[in-house]
């Protein structure tokens, strides 16, 4: 395992978790996925450190209710 320093010295993932949401749901609103992130109702946000030469992958998933 890397120590805290390392990781951070990394560079990758940077922010608090809430301004990594923040920043994803105000580029879809930019893009026109809807027409304010006010309709949004729920959110589940992680971050991880990988580990040197660890793939990173990022994911998301939404579901319209109507």
């Amino acid at each position: 395992m890397l120590k805290n320093a390392e990781r951070i010295r990394s560079g990758w993932p940077r922010g608090d978790v809430d301004n990594l949401a923040k920043s994803t749901l105000d580029a879809m609103t930019q893009a026109g996925v809807w027409v304010d992130d006010e309709q949004v109702v729920g959110v589940r946000c992680t971050k991880k450190y990988c580990e040197i030469n660890e793939t990173r992958v990022i994911y998301g998933a939404m579901k319209r209710c109507t």
